[in-house]
């Protein structure tokens, strides 16, 4: 009888922390993808030279998305030599549900 008890408890143990893992793993990928998502936007915007066009399709492409993906925010400064440089903020959605965490977080991308 006190083999089964340690059985479950360690069976218990075992998926917990599986969860807790897959859970990270979850996150981290989100993380990743909204890094490289951003990066991808930023070279867009940049080869445009910061087109109004591009910077508004990419910010629907963003609103359309409807997953993790919230919104894109992009600021361009002209200086007197007329070059553009800016910056551009993504937002995204990081939960983790096993904790109770969902927050949102901000990939900061020059332009």
């Amino acid at each position: 009888m006190e083999q089964i008890i340690k059985t479950y408890i360690g069976m218990f143990f075992l998926i917990a922390t599986v969860a807790i893992g897959i859970n990270f793993i979850y996150a981290s990928l989100v993380s990743r993808n909204a890094n490289n998502l951003a990066n991808n936007y930023a070279a867009k915007i940049r080869a445009s030279n910061m087109s109004a066009k591009v910077i508004d399709a990419c910010q629907e492409e963003i609103a359309s998305s409807g997953g993790e993906y919230k919104k894109l925010n992009v600021d361009i400064i002209s200086d007197k030599d007329n070059k553009n440089s800016g910056t551009m903020t993504l937002e995204y959605s990081y939960r983790l549900p096993v904790f109770g965490i969902d927050s949102t977080k901000k990939v900061v991308r020059n332009i």
